[in-house]
């Protein structure tokens, strides 16, 4: 398994529960810069995953 992958493996295993978490804690308490963070966050987390799927053999 190539090194990016492994890294990437686990920086999406880190940042999926503290989105979830996130997003959970501040579902009533969000502002707009709050809001904008985890838009930012979760297509960051999409092309990620398009990536990994693009990298997979």
């Amino acid at each position: 398994m190539p090194l990016f992958v492994l890294v990437l493996s686990v920086l999406w295993q880190s940042l999926v529960p503290w989105l979830i978490h996130s997003s959970l804690g501040s579902l009533f308490f969000c502002d707009d810069a709050c809001l904008i963070l985890k838009m930012r966050s979760v297509i960051v987390l999409h092309f990620i995953s398009k990536l990994l799927v693009a990298k997979l053999p």
